[in-house]
């Protein structure tokens, strides 16, 4: 899976600054442009598209929700996470089809399971990339990573 390149959006550098700081502890995520605004974001993007957008709510200008209903109209793949200090916008969330809905301060863990969502890497650790399969030629060692589907089949019953 790719590296989802983010921007992030927020009136507040420390905001940002947090949250870019959050990020670089997460796996297949990489912020490549922050902006202040709706105006700064929307050229931001123009100039850089990107793959997920943070979206503050609350901002000088046009408000995050204007903003998102914007980039979606640029970009109907666009991913979008909210992350804001208010919890009352969380129904206009839905309505511009945002990924997720954080409140600050964003915790780690709860960060994490909203990259999950919008298709980041796992931070799951990978160390488990083989096992052993019992055929009728015996025990075979796989690579996880070439395995398509798993099927169990219970021998006792004969199925």
């Amino acid at each position: 899976m790719k590296t989802l390149s983010v921007m992030l959006v927020d009136d507040e550098p420390l905001a940002r600054d947090e949250l870019s700081f959050l990020l670089g502890q997460c796996e297949g995520v990489k912020v490549v442009s922050q902006a202040e605004n709706a105006t700064e974001a929307l050229q931001r993007f123009e100039e850089q598209p990107v793959d997920l957008v943070f979206v503050d709510l609350r901002m000088p200008g046009p408000d995050g929700l204007s903003l998102i209903e914007r980039l979606k109209a640029r970009s109907s793949m666009l991913k979008v996470i909210i992350v804001t200090a208010h919890s009352e916008g969380a129904l206009q969330a839905f309505d511009v089809e945002a990924n997720d809905y954080l409140l600050k301060p964003v915790r780690l863990e709860r960060l994490k399971k909203s990259l999950l969502r919008v298709g980041a890497k796992s931070s799951v650790d990978n160390s488990f990339e083989r096992f052993a399969v019992k055929s009728e030629r015996g025990l075979s060692l796989l690579n996880l990573r070439d395995v398509i589907a798993f099927e169990t089949r219970d021998e006792h019953c004969g199925q």
